[in-house]
């Protein structure tokens, strides 16, 4: 497990330092974007979703996105669904233009599972690619590492469940204007 972590460190320094293609210098000022995309659910609970968000904020030269957003995942094999708001920082740690960048999610996210309903944090960080830049939007792909917590709950037949947290890794596509 330590030299998956040592050699996934190195990749995602090597991959933020690299540089871009284009040197179109980010603009400064409002942005706002969407990602559509799937999330593997690894914690065998049966929870992989279709993902949709929309995200707003700021940029500028060291951050691609600083704001906030909030998404609608839907489960495809149950009826639960996670709608977390969050706030949300993309950088490449550089005021220069890179191909890659890493994102940082951390939040609330409110859940329906079945007939239940429950609130809890939810975080994620990934690394993304540009894949097309100029002034005006940006185009990107996302890997990312998703937690979501999931709180004991009783269901309407008084039944206690014991939920486990889900971990998941999800691939999006977006864009940012």
């Amino acid at each position: 497990m330590k030299k998956i972590f040592i050699i996934l460190s190195i990749v995602i320094v090597s991959a933020l330092y690299s540089n871009a293609a284009d040197d179109i210098v980010p603009a400064k000022g409002f942005t706002w974007g969407g990602d559509i995309g799937s999330t593997i659910d690894f914690s065998s609970s049966g929870k992989s979703s279709i993902d949709a968000e929309m995200n707003f904020g700021y940029k500028c030269p060291y951050f691609k996105v600083i704001g906030v957003g909030a998404g609608i995942h839907t489960c495809l094999s149950s009826n639960n669904t996670f709608i977390p708001v969050f706030a949300l920082l993309r950088t490449s740690f550089s005021s220069k233009p890179k191909l890659c960048f890493l994102e940082l999610k951390g939040s609330y996210s409110f859940n329906s599972l079945g007939n239940v309903s429950q609130s809890a944090p939810f975080g994620s960080i990934g690394l993304g690619c540009n894949l097309y830049r100029n002034s005006k939007f940006s185009s990107h792909i996302i890997l990312s590492y998703n937690f979501y917590k999931i709180n004991d709950f009783t269901t309407d037949d008084n039944k206690n469940v014991d939920a486990e947290d889900m971990h998941a890794v999800s691939i999006r596509i977006g864009i940012n204007f």
